[in-house]
């Protein structure tokens, strides 16, 4: 059953989706590339787990060609190292019959 409450916040997300693909379409507009083109060049990078005793976190590699373009022209400047997290991801759906 849908709520009122639920409705709002569907629509609150969906407005800020939408917000978010024109600003970035005004900043990549001028590499020739979509959004979700642009979007899926950047999934791409791929952080390096390194470990020093009990500390780990994940190394942000230098990007360079199209992601290099793509976050500079965001005026996106990502840090050298992350946090590693493990977490446990729980769905409702089961992803694979047994």
């Amino acid at each position: 059953m849908q709520t009122e409450a639920s409705t709002r916040g569907h629509v609150f997300v969906v407005m800020l989706a939408y917000l978010l693909e024109r600003e970035l379409d005004h900043y990549w507009r001028h590499l020739n590339l979509t959004v979700p083109e642009a979007l899926d060049e950047l999934g791409s990078l791929r952080g390096v787990e390194l470990t020093w005793g009990a500390t780990t976190c994940q190394q942000v590699p230098q990007p360079s060609g199209i992601n290099q373009k793509l976050l500079t022209s965001a005026e996106i400047t990502l840090p050298r190292a992350l946090p590693l997290k493990r977490v446990q991801v729980a769905t409702r759906k089961k992803l694979s019959k047994n």
